[in-house]
């Protein structure tokens, strides 16, 4: 018997391993936990797989809407981040799934969580003293709850966890 109908293709399949079933657990129970996850690796070895892979095997309820720890639901936005990804790019996904819930704080809807996956986070090109933007608007968040929107606001939101990949650093400094 075929391990997969001949239309199938292989490419994008997961394939157990003993390094992809840990990398999975442990991201799974880390992401049911709400703690940021980032993984690290050479280019090609399926950090983008494993990433979609944790996504889609988070337990489903009978709605089929994705739960978190607690019957938490999420919403999910994926990212991949290029040369070209700018702060501004970053925002406007993320706010594209968040709410108004006071003045100047955002969240998702309905007690949500925002799962955001971003792929290749560390590819944005670098300013002039060495700062890559959209990395900075993400660090903003993780070390204060908030960031400035484009009118230099503060913007305050609650209730994001990140599921992130990128390649080793110092690789490519372009």
């Amino acid at each position: 018997a075929e391990p997969f109908p001949s239309h199938s293709s292989q490419l994008g399949h997961m394939f157990p391993t003993p390094d992809t079933l840990r990398y999975s657990y442990l991201g799974g129970i880390l992401v049911e936990n709400r703690t940021n996850v980032i993984l690290v690796g050479q280019p090609s070895v399926g950090k983008t797989l494993l990433i979609n892979h944790i996504h889609d095997t988070l337990d489903l309820d009978r709605s089929e809407v994705p739960r978190m720890r607690g019957d938490e639901p999420f919403v999910s936005v994926s990212m991949n981040f290029s040369r070209q990804t700018s702060a501004q790019n970053v925002e406007q996904a993320l706010s594209s799934r968040l709410k108004r819930v006071e003045k100047n704080t955002f969240a998702p809807p309905a007690e949500k969580v925002l799962l955001a996956m971003i792929d290749d986070l560390n590819v944005p090109s670098k300013e002039t003293f060495g700062a890559q933007a959209p990395i900075e608007h993400l660090r903003m968040w993780l070390d204060y709850g908030f960031w400035y929107d484009t009118k230099a606001r503060p913007k305050i939101v609650n209730n994001i966890l990140f599921l992130c990949a990128m390649g080793p650093t110092g690789q490519d400094d372009g």
